[in-house]
C-alpha cells in the first residue's frame, strides 16, 4: 500500500508498506491510499504493479 500525504504541499509525505503493516493511524483526510494487487513489486523508491492486458 501507498500512503501519499498532503501530495504538493512542504509537509507531503509517501509511505510505502506492506498490507498487513498498513494501520488507520496512516491515512487522514489529507491521504491518498493506493492498494496495488499480487503482483506488486518495490523498484529502488518507485512501486510497479503490472496489469493484464487481454
Amino acid at each position: 500500500m501507498i500512503f501519499a500525504r498532503a501530495i504538493s504541499a512542504p509537509d507531503e509525505t509517501i509511505v510505502t508498506v506492506p498490507l498487513n503493516d498498513a494501520t488507520p493511524e496512516m491515512a487522514d483526510m489529507r491521504t491518498l491510499v493506493i492498494v496495488g494487487n499480487s503482483q506488486t513489486r518495490r523498484v529502488g523508491r518507485w512501486v510497479y504493479a503490472p496489469r493484464q492486458v487481454r
